[in-house]
């Protein structure tokens, strides 16, 4: 905990050397804690199924598209915990190998009566194929399965394999017009695949919206200042704004409840836009790398229809919202000469901006700490990556040039989440994914050797759910004297006062 906390390795304000220190630190820890948990599933399984879990657990690179021991296995069960207060609709991703066919076993499902379904099965575009560890292998598909999961509870989801090779055909590219939608959105592109409009099906309204990538230049200095961009800096070169890049290929692919729209801008930027069934949000899921040299990178979401009046919010540390206001500082006069950087917040788990006029919010949950802010009224931008090789002379004496695993510069993956709403409903979104962003699932893979699947039904840590504002955040034994033990037990109430007409209320909690 006090490496992932430390200031310069969340941050990776730290020499290279040190950032390798603390990832094969936090490696060895992870291992260790994957011990752990097998330990607890063995203990939590073996009473709720009566078999004896003997088998290991396999944890996967799954944000790699990458689970290689799953290639081998002729049956086997995905074990998922929701560490969340709240439910969570998971749509779990499974590699699977270009020799073989998954399927879940939907006899079992439906006899320990599991809210799962399979939804397809999808080839991997090859943006995502050029990650380094998923160039190891031979896993060129995925297989969408859609489950349900209580709060703070086991599922054990059985999956049976096939041996046989599955023909991965090329991507069916266009130049045409098309769209996508669920129960709650339509989203649209041209004939050269960007996005002109999202319809909100609940008010009925079309929004006028684009999403798109950038770069900056990064600064080595000038004649106002010789202060260049780098580990502690972001300073673009001029003021204007990032460079656009442009939509290379795309196409849309429909499945029934699983629909997304494939977007490939150059042989370092990737995106897939996806709608699910009934989800309250459109994911933006990213892959960028290998950058350039002196290249910061960011993602921008912007509406001329929306007017925010400079006025944007950014979370602290997952909880209060800040308000923040455009070109100002408060407590003293403030002159902006960076109208980009001099913007830019710490985004813990997401950003936010309304227009009051419209009742209307774009809300934005992120899946890591960035940065980001309202440049201009009607958007948000978000950097999403950088490789800066001058020094911004503050004390590391090294450029921000990571390489990767392979040595040939950094690939990353992620996603933003976004939701456009009625202004409470844009609230109660952003708190519950922003904690679901922070409580993701736990998923481990078991080989069901001898035929001998996982068959017991779903085991929650709730007699009944909570409250939808309350998050437990500490289930934590202390000591145990004369056969009494004493457990730290904290709760939170994650909306704060006024903010939503009915979760801000105070709420009373039954502990047996």
């Amino acid at each position: 905990m006090g490496l992932l906390q430390h200031h310069d390795t969340i941050t990776g304000t730290s020499p290279m050397i040190n950032i390798a220190d603390a990832l094969q630190r936090m490696h060895q820890v992870e291992k260790i804690g994957e011990n752990l948990t097998l330990v607890l599933y063995q203990h939590i399984l073996t009473q709720s199924s009566a078999i004896n879990l003997s088998q290991p657990l396999v944890f996967c690179q799954l944000n790699e598209s990458y689970c290689k021991p799953l290639a081998t296995m002729d049956k086997f069960s995905a074990i998922i915990y929701n560490p969340s207060s709240i439910s969570n609709q998971l749509w779990l991703r499974i590699p699977v190998d270009q020799n073989q066919t998954i399927h879940l076993d939907i006899d079992t499902v439906k006899k320990l009566s599991i809210d799962a379904q399979e939804i397809a099965t999808i080839d991997l575009s090859p943006m995502i194929l050029s990650i380094p560890i998923a160039e190891q292998c031979n896993q060129l598909q995925e297989l969408i399965v859609r489950v349900n999961i209580p709060p703070l509870s086991f599922q054990a989801l059985p999956f049976t394999t096939l041996k046989q090779s599955q023909k991965v055909e090329p991507s069916p590219f266009s130049n045409l017009k098309c769209s996508i939608e669920n129960q709650n959105y339509i989203v649209t592109v041209d004939e050269q695949g960007s996005i002109i409009s999202i319809k909100l099906k609940s008010i009925d309204k079309n929004i006028d919206f684009n999403q798109n990538f950038a770069y900056y230049t990064s600064s080595s200095g000038n004649k106002i200042s010789h202060q260049s961009s780098g580990l502690y800096v972001f300073r673009p070169v001029g003021t204007d704004p990032p460079k656009q890049v442009s939509i290379k290929q795309f196409y849309c692919s429909k499945q029934k409840g699983y629909e997304e729209i494939i977007q490939v801008y150059s042989r370092y930027v990737h995106q897939t836009i996806r709608l699910l069934d009934n989800s309250p949000y459109i994911e933006f899921e990213w892959t960028v790398g290998r950058l350039h040299r002196n290249v910061e990178f960011v993602t921008s979401y912007e509406s001329k229809d929306l007017q925010n009046n400079g006025i944007f919010y950014t979370d602290s540390s997952g909880r209060s919202l800040m308000k923040r206001i455009r070109d100002r500082r408060d407590g003293y006069n403030f002159t902006q000469s960076e109208p980009s950087a001099g913007n830019y917040y710490p985004l813990v788990t997401g950003i936010l901006m309304k227009d009051k006029k419209q009742d209307l919010q774009m809300s934005i949950v992120t899946d890591r700490a960035q940065g980001g802010g309202s440049i201009y009224d009607g958007q948000i931008e978000i950097m999403i990556h950088r490789r800066v090789l001058t020094d911004d002379v503050l004390g590391v004496s090294e450029p921000l040039n990571e390489m990767g695993i392979d040595r040939r510069g950094l690939v990353i993956r992620g996603r933003h989440l976004l939701a456009l709403t009625k202004i409470e409903d844009g609230i109660k979104f952003f708190r519950e994914h922003a904690l679901k962003s922070v409580w993701k699932p736990i998923i481990a893979f078991r080989n069901d050797v001898n035929n001998e699947p996982l068959n017991y039904k779903p085991w929650s840590l709730l007699k009944s759910e909570l409250p939808p504002q309350i998050n437990i955040l500490t289930i934590e034994p202390l000591t145990q004297e004369n056969n009494i033990l004493t457990i730290l037990f904290r709760v939170e109430h994650f909306y704060e006062p006024n903010e939503h007409s009915s979760l801000s209320k105070t709420v009373s909690i039954q502990i047996d």
